[in-house]
Order: structure tokens, then sequence, then C-alpha cells
């Protein structure tokens, strides 16, 4: 595993949580697993629902709270629900705002000791949890981990496996250079969320990422070799349009991840940076100079 950069601000945290936050929580592992909460957002995607949601009770972890809500689903979906429902800690099938609204009314309720989300098209991996309990117990400065994904892509069958990386928090920012956080193996301690809150309803496809850039300023991430979860990539996913319109947001929100002075100069140099491609050599070297004078490029 490897360990979050952030300086001493982020270590001094997690050693708060690990002596103080957390013992009221964390049970000692002699005692029993950590209470892990899996909340599933779904919104009529019956086609994928049923794989979801047994491979989060066939994990067989023995401390689970699974959360499902769906958003007033027509299509199945909540007659899938119910035959699950007697091993499910709670779920509500109703409208509602959106997924970010949807998965906030699972963070709002989550007891578990550790918190995680799992889109109701993807899957987590045999023996995903108890990974996930074995690592934080290992680990008691992290406040949140990150492990790898298989992609499983329906248009062709093939499939692709993705770790996790994390270089800091100022690399995260760097979005645009890429980044290896993968939403459905990413699980954080309840004293984290008690400290950073829940997602931003007002984001619709970055939500995520948002929230990671909350994690991340606040303790980072350690990173797990393990593939914890599958991801299902097809053609009504919210990305699949080849991630435009996630991209469209991420551009829309970007401006106010950097602070000011450095605000603007960043956000030109990114800007120049996304549209070399269409623009040619003379915005990419522009793009390249400017990204250089203000840290976003060695």
């Amino acid at each position: 595993m490897s360990a979050p950069s952030g300086g001493d601000r982020c270590f001094e945290f997690r050693f708060d949580i690990s002596l103080r936050s957390d013992s009221v929580r964390l049970t000692a592992m002699t005692d029993g697993a950590p209470k892990i909460t899996v909340i599933t957002p779904s919104y009529n995607q019956g086609e994928f629902l049923e794989a979801t949601i047994r491979s989060v009770l066939d994990q067989a972890y023995p401390n689970l709270e699974y959360l499902i809500v769906d958003g007033g689903s027509t299509d199945g979906s909540k007659a899938i629900i119910e035959r699950y429902s007697d091993r499910l800690a709670w779920w509500v099938s109703e409208k509602d705002a959106g997924q970010s609204a949807a998965i906030n009314k699972g963070l709002r309720r989550a007891s578990g000791d550790i918190i995680g989300w799992l889109n109701s098209d993807d899957k987590l991996l045999p023996g995903a949890l108890d990974t996930i309990a074995k690592t934080f117990a290992n680990e008691p400065t992290c406040g949140a981990i990150a492990g790898g994904v298989r992609y499983v892509f329906t248009h062709n069958g093939s499939i692709q496996e993705k770790s996790a990386r994390y270089n800091g928090h100022q690399r995260l920012l760097q979005f645009w250079r890429g980044y290896d956080l993968h939403q459905p193996a990413i699980y954080w301690r309840h004293s984290v969320q008690d400290e950073l809150g829940v997602l931003d309803e007002s984001l619709h496809l970055t939500m995520d990422f948002d929230y990671w850039t909350r994690i991340s300023g606040h303790c980072g991430f350690c990173v797990v070799p393990e593939v914890l979860a599958e991801i299902t990539n097809h053609s009504d996913a919210k990305t699949g349009d080849n991630f435009r319109s996630y991209h469209a947001e991420l551009r829309h929100r970007a401006p106010s991840y950097w602070p000011w002075p450095a605000r603007s100069a960043r956000g030109l140099a990114w800007s120049l940076w996304m549209q070399s491609a269409r623009v040619g050599v003379v915005s990419r070297t522009i793009g390249y100079r400017v990204a250089r004078r203000v840290g976003l490029r060695a």
C-alpha cells in the first residue's frame, strides 16, 4: 500500500481519527468486523441491478449495512429490490432530484465505520469488503482508500483492469492530465464524512471527483493494489458519450478548485491545454509555457 501525500496537516488529522474519532465507532477487530455501509443509487437500471445487489450480498461480509435508493424506477427495479428486502438495512423507491441527491439520502443514513457507494450498473468483486475492512484495520492513519477496478465494455466484451494512483492534492486538481481514482473502489471512514459532509447536489456527473478533491485536501488517499470492483461501460451509462458531458461539467466547475490568484492563470493554462489538439501548435506552446509558469507542469 502507498500512503497519501499531504504533509503534516494530513498526518495529524488522520492520527486524530485513529486515536479518538474512530475509537468510538470502530470496535476492536477482536470484537468483530467494522460495519461497512454500501449505498446503491438506482434509476431504471433493472438490466444490471440484480447483479449489483448480488455482488454486495454475496460478499457474505458479517457486518454489512446495505442501503438502496431508487428514484422511482418504472422498469421493474422495485420488484427486484423487494426480492432482497429482508437482507437490506433500508431501501426506498421514490422520485428524487437525481443521483447526487439519492446518494446523499444514503450517506445521511449511513451508520457504518466505513462508507462507499456502488452504482447500480457496477459490481463488487469477491472478497472486496474483506479487503477494505482489513486495509483500514491495518492502516489506522488512512482516512480513505482507493483500489483498482475492472472495466467491462458491453459493446465488444473486452475487459481492462486499471490500478488506482494518487500523487497528492495538487496533482489531482490537474485533472486534464488524467487521474486514476475509480469511484466504486473508493471507501472512507465515517469520521472523514463527519468533517466533509455529503455530495454537492448541484453536480450531476462530477460529484464523485468533487468529493475526491475534498477528501484529498483533507487527508488524502491510501492506495491498495487489489482490484475491488467492476465497472460496466455501456451506451446508456451517464458517461456513455465518452465522457463528453462529464468533461463539460468539470470545465464549468474547475475554476472553483484553484485559489485566487492562481485561479485565472491556471484556468487559462488549462483552457489552452485542452484546446491544443484542435487549434494547433501555437496554442499548445502557449499553454505549455503558461502551465509551467503557474506550476501546473514541470
